[in-house]
């Protein structure tokens, strides 16, 4: 769990104000759990609103640098123009240093791939989400330009879930290609189940995807499960199927060691995007993992 809860409450379901969100990063990383916080979220076109909101905050106690992923538009010279501006603004903030180090993007085209990499700075790590209809094509062009890539994994209505095949064969383009991947949406929950897909009373409810699912799951396909039982793995909805040790995990009885673990999260299942990093918390207590 090291890092992998992106920050983004700007987003639905939740959907806070920047004033709310942005204090809530700053007291998440202060927390006993802040080793499972990774960067804040936020829009290109949001930004001035964002430092805005800075300013009114209250500095954070926390040493080191604040990382942010910046959502933007593919080839935008404009928006890229925006980020370089904001990291020399504040590249020496007293209170630490806000950076955008990550940026993520939506394309519909390969091609845009491969544009909007050549006018990054390398120093960008860049995440591209693109339809799951037809991966295969958009892993190589992410590939070939050393970028990584991104899925939804869910969203505000049920026909945004994609079905467990998809997720593993997502999962298996990125590892043939050696593309490390975060995940975005509908994982607030570590073990597949059924939930509210919104906060709002009336919600309607969905079996939505867990994270732990979906990180195990693209941790074993690395070290050699096959693809039919990663879909499994990722139906899985029974918690117990799960044991953590100190040495590694197993579902059923396949295990990883805790070095392939790791490795998995380094080099290929990298982080997720949930608008809550409380819930996580809450559910991981409620099956006695943390």
């Amino acid at each position: 769990m090291n890092g992998l809860i992106d920050y983004a409450g700007l987003f639905p379901p939740a959907q806070l104000d920047m004033l709310t969100s942005v204090r809530n990063y700053a007291s998440y990383r202060t927390s006993e759990y802040n080793w499972m916080l990774g960067r804040f979220i936020v829009p290109v076109g949001r930004l001035s609103e964002f430092e805005q909101a800075l300013a009114g905050t209250v500095p954070p106690t926390a040493a080191g640098e604040y990382r942010i992923s910046a959502l933007l538009s593919p080839c935008s010279t404009p928006e890229i123009e925006v980020i370089q501006a904001f990291n020399e603004r504040h590249a020496q903030r007293e209170h630490g240093p806000w950076v955008i180090d990550s940026v993520e993007i939506k394309v519909s085209t390969p091609d845009q791939i491969a544009e909007s990499c050549r006018l990054l700075p390398k120093s960008l790590a860049s995440y591209f989400e693109f339809p799951l209809a037809a991966p295969r094509q958009f892993v190589e062009e992410i590939a070939a330009a050393d970028a990584r890539a991104k899925i939804r994994t869910g969203g505000v209505t049920a026909d945004l879930i994609p079905p467990a095949n998809e997720i593993a064969g997502f999962m298996q383009h990125c590892l043939t290609c050696l593309v490390p991947f975060k995940a975005t949406a509908g994982l607030h929950h570590p073990i597949r189940s059924i939930h509210p897909l919104t906060y709002q009373k009336d919600s309607p409810s969905s079996t939505m995807h867990g994270f732990l699912n979906v990180f195990l799951g693209a941790a074993f396909m690395k070290f050699g499960l096959p693809v039919n039982e990663v879909v499994q793995l990722l139906q899985e909805e029974n918690a117990p199927s799960f044991t953590f040790e100190d040495s590694g995990v197993f579902w059923l009885s396949h295990r990883l060691d805790t070095p392939q673990l790791q490795f998995a999260r380094q080099t290929l299942a990298i982080s997720f995007g949930s608008c809550s990093f409380e819930e996580p918390i809450f559910d991981l207590k409620d099956l006695k993992l943390l």
